[in-house]
């Protein structure tokens, strides 16, 4: 039955399942209730979703700049989101978009450490440098590092306000804006956005997701496709991929995508959520989490409920 509070419902005996929502991750207090363990199961797992934050790149200017969007990973320290936003339940993104705890995941692509210091030289280097004295850099030309960020009011607001505070630290202003979330999708579909929030799931499936997401043909029109974005290599891999049957041969080409996006940084994943489920013991007692469907990340217990969970000898069961 539908809830407007699944946890809620699940405690007062009206469901029996319930996930802690998208991209919530319950505190002790909340799981509190659900601790005795002859009544409830608990699991616990990656969740296949992730928040991205997307540069729109049609515009030109400074974020169709590769060295600004390098220097706002560096910028941007995703185990303090993490610490701050998950309450510790997740992992910090990667730039290459998969998960660690993705089949497909390529250990070997870029990673920015969180190193304010570095993104400010670079950016010093580019000739992105605060010439006025007003804690703002301003392009060659001219242009201040000023951008509008938009985020869904499903989110939380501390993910605006934390990157506002990592890239002010570096002499980049943001100006975040609580957008309606259709609002957001269609605007993001549409490209009307200087920087956006976009949390979606299907991280643990087929690596597919990358072409349409970032290929600069995609035909794809939702608001996880990445705007401005080309890189004829990387369209050239995307292609081949697509049609390629030996898995090691296609294993070695989504490696090399993932090893492009994290040099580009087209968008950047900036953390994967940890997935909590709950159930009654006294319906059904053998749940398990289910990994590597193309939707993952979305909660639903059709998702789970009589699904061994197997992915690479990976299974997380009920308990």
């Amino acid at each position: 039955m539908p809830a407007a509070n699944q946890l809620l419902a699940l405690q007062q005996g009206q469901i029996d399942a319930a996930g802690a929502g998208t991209q919530e991750v319950p505190t002790d207090e909340v799981l509190a209730p659900f601790k005795d363990t002859t009544k409830f199961g608990i699991l616990t797992g990656p969740r296949e979703w992730t928040l991205g934050l997307y540069f729109n790149m049609t515009r030109g200017g400074p974020l169709a700049d590769v060295r600004v969007r390098r220097a706002f990973a560096y910028a941007i320290d995703q185990t303090d989101l993490v610490t701050r936003v998950l309450q510790g339940k997740g992992t910090p993104g990667r730039p290459g978009h998969l998960a660690p705890t993705s089949p497909w995941y390529n250990a070997q692509a870029r990673m920015y450490p969180h190193a304010p210091s570095v993104a400010m030289q670079a950016l010093d280097d580019a000739g992105y440098r605060d010439t006025n004295g007003d804690g703002v850099r301003e392009a060659p030309d001219g242009t201040p590092l000023r951008f509008e960020l938009l985020y869904s009011t499903w989110d939380s607001p501390r993910n605006a306000e934390l990157l506002s505070s990592y890239l002010q630290a570096i002499g980049v202003a943001l100006t975040p804006r609580a957008t309606e979330r259709n609002a957001l999708d269609t605007a993001a579909a549409e490209g009307r956005y200087e920087l956006v929030l976009v949390g979606f799931g299907g991280i643990g499936g087929d690596p597919d997701g990358l072409r349409t997401k970032f290929h600069s043909a995609s035909r794809a029109r939702t608001f996880t496709r990445a705007q401005g974005y080309a890189n004829p290599r990387f369209d050239e891999l995307a292609d081949r991929q697509l049609t390629e049957t030996d898995e090691a041969q296609r294993r070695a080409l989504v490696d090399e995508m993932q090893t492009i996006l994290a040099d580009d940084v087209p968008m950047l994943s900036l953390y994967y959520p940890e997935d909590t489920w709950i159930f009654r013991k006294g319906t059904i007692d053998d749940w398990y989490l289910a990994y590597g469907w193309y939707g993952g990340g979305v909660q639903g217990a059709f998702k789970r409920l009589f699904v061994t969970g197997q992915r690479d000898g990976i299974a997380i069961k009920g308990r």
